[in-house]
């Protein structure tokens, strides 16, 4: 409150005020002792200290309202000035005008916010009674204005910048959020379903502070967007059910493989050597569009590029197939293709590619993770860097949603940790120890600083990192079923989707689906999947709605519907 109590005096007597009067006439509002006296009829009077104590109530909700608005804005010009680097002294003058420009910004939203986190009594007593008017409004259009005045300049200083060097991220990142149109326009409630309408590869990722966070992500995972809420535990706390859909898709051979392109229109599978490309719409496999052939043995892993629709295979030949798509009239045809012979020594397990997919990671029965650089432009990939730390068959790795972590697994029962340098160099920074010696399937991050492993026996098992080490928290492992059995099949891998925060996991004949609540803990929900044995495998569509699993000789699909 600006004005101290003692200083609030009556207008009749001068007097200190002691009672607030509820009526129409500002001017009568405050009174002292005698102005109470002196007033004639019923009287709705709060003692001063009460009214005070309601306003500040009430000041305090409007300035988080505030907050909730202005502050994300900043919190995103904040990161830039932190984020945008010294570059050579040519640029230096440039550089140092793009962050007076930024600075400038950003002190404006701060001294608005500054502004609402003040209030005169005097001031706020005279609307009790009247309309209260939304300052979201207001605050929209501060924030488009000032995005306005500021944008042609900073635009006009990074055309410069990136005339000089046109590679750097930070640079590259504060220009695209500059073009995101009315970006600020979107309430905080409605912000998750409009940014998936403007560009629908948003990602978001989820944090648990003091207050709860949902970070907006493009799809090179520049920061878009940031909010606090509240009220995401009813989101955390979601109920799935599952839906099989009628329609199945007849293979004797089993399919080891499964992958959606970017869009889900189309569904890739493996038969043996062959990849068979589906037409996939409306939750159904429909008609057959291409069969590839060019694999000598059978094929293990399958994975869509979601950026180019290009399409990597590999399997037990060893080598690693790029096809490329061509698009002819309104369809793709997948005749272009590049091999990549002799990849590995041995099975090639898992593909897997970074959020840029400019490193693709394979992993192999050779013991080795071996890191590719993507090339689109060439059509192909080049050897990059060899991870040879494992001692037994690599059977599946996982990025963490920063794309700076790596958890690999293998069958010598050893989970490892490897960590991205700013050369974009892999390097070893753990190995989890697994006290019962467990031999463990299936790996997954579910967010930057929490692992999913689950072991052949279907113990899930939960690590989380503590001053930069991962430890397992033996109190939340998870014993999914009742029994010793071990399960025969590794190649169903673990699959989290973090837009839906959904984590789905294969144990013997059963597929089962877990949630994470708000402390990042996996619920594990009535509904699973029981198939008629455990040699299948499935995977999940890029928007979640989907599940395709292939077992005993057929193609299902299931839709998974969020209550």
């Amino acid at each position: 409150m600006i004005e101290g109590q003692e200083s609030i005096k009556c207008n009749e007597h001068n007097k200190n005020v002691q009672y607030v009067l509820f009526n129409q006439n500002p001017k009568s509002k405050l009174l002292c002792e005698q102005c109470l006296q002196e007033k004639e009829g019923s009287k709705t009077v709060l003692n001063i200290e009460e009214a005070i104590n309601q306003i500040k109530k009430r000041k305090q909700s409007e300035y988080q309202e505030c907050q909730n608005i202005l502050q994300p804005e900043i919190l995103i010009l904040s990161n830039y000035i932190e984020d945008v680097p010294k570059i050579l002294e040519i640029i230096n003058q440039l550089v140092r005008n793009l962050i007076e420009a930024i600075n400038d910004w950003k002190c404006k939203l701060e001294s608005k916010l500054q502004e609402f986190s003040k209030f005169s009594f005097i001031e706020e007593i005279k609307k009790v009674n009247n309309q209260q008017q939304s300052n979201n409004q207001i605050l929209v259009e501060l924030i488009k204005t000032q995005r306005q005045n500021y944008s042609e300049t900073i635009k006009k200083i990074l055309h410069d910048l990136k005339t000089i060097i046109t590679i750097d991220y930070n640079l590259n990142k504060l220009y695209s959020f500059l073009d995101i149109e009315d970006k600020s326009q979107l309430s905080p409630r409605k912000n998750t379903q409009q940014l998936y309408q403007q560009n629908k590869n948003v990602k978001i990722e989820i944090k648990q502070k003091p207050n709860l966070e949902i970070l907006f992500k493009g799809e090179n995972s520049e920061l878009l967007n940031v909010y606090q809420l509240n009220n995401l535990q009813q989101m955390k706390d979601q109920k799935i059910s599952i839906k099989k859909q009628n329609k199945t898709i007849q293979q004797t051979t089993q399919c080891l493989a499964i992958s959606f392109n970017k869009d889900d229109s189309i569904l890739a599978t493996t038969c043996d050597k062959e990849i068979k490309l589906w037409k996939f719409q409306d939750g159904n496999i429909c008609d057959l569009l291409y069969s590839l052939n060019e694999h000598k043995s059978e094929i293990t892993t399958l994975l869509f590029s979601k950026k180019k629709n290009w399409l990597f295979s590999a399997g037990n030949d060893q080598q690693i197939i790029l096809w490329k798509p061509k698009k002819i009239l309104f369809n793709f045809d997948f005749t272009k293709r590049k091999i990549q012979q002799f990849a590995h020594r041995g099975q090639i397990v898992q593909l897997v590619l970074n959020e840029n997919e400019n490193q693709l990671i394979s992993c192999s029965n050779d013991c080795k993770i071996i890191i590719w650089d993507v090339n689109y432009q060439q059509n192909s990939i080049q050897f990059y860097q060899s991870l040879e730390k494992h001692t037994g068959p690599v059977i599946q790795v996982n990025l963490n949603q920063s794309n700076n972590l790596m958890a690999s697994i293998s069958l010598d029962k050893q989970i490892i940790i490897w960590s991205l340098d700013d050369q974009q160099v892999w390097n070893f920074k753990q190995v989890i120890q697994n006290s019962e010696n467990h031999l463990g399937y299936r790996i997954s991050f579910i967010n930057d600083q929490t692992v999913v492993w689950q072991q052949n026996q279907g113990v899930t098992h939960i690590l989380k990192e503590q001053d930069g080490i991962f430890k397992e928290i033996p109190e939340q492992k998870i014993q999914i079923k009742k029994n010793d059995k071990k399960d025969g099949e590794f190649q169903f891998p673990l699959i989290f989707n973090s837009q839906k925060q959904i984590l789905i996991q294969k144990y013997l004949e059963n597929v089962y689906l877990f949630t994470i609540d708000q402390n990042d803990n996996l619920i594990n929900q009535e509904q699973y999947i029981s198939l008629e044995n455990e040699y299948n495998y499935g995977n999940l569509s890029n928007n979640g709605k989907y599940l395709v699993i292939w077992c005993n000789k057929q193609f299902r699909v299931y839709e998974i519907i969020y209550d």
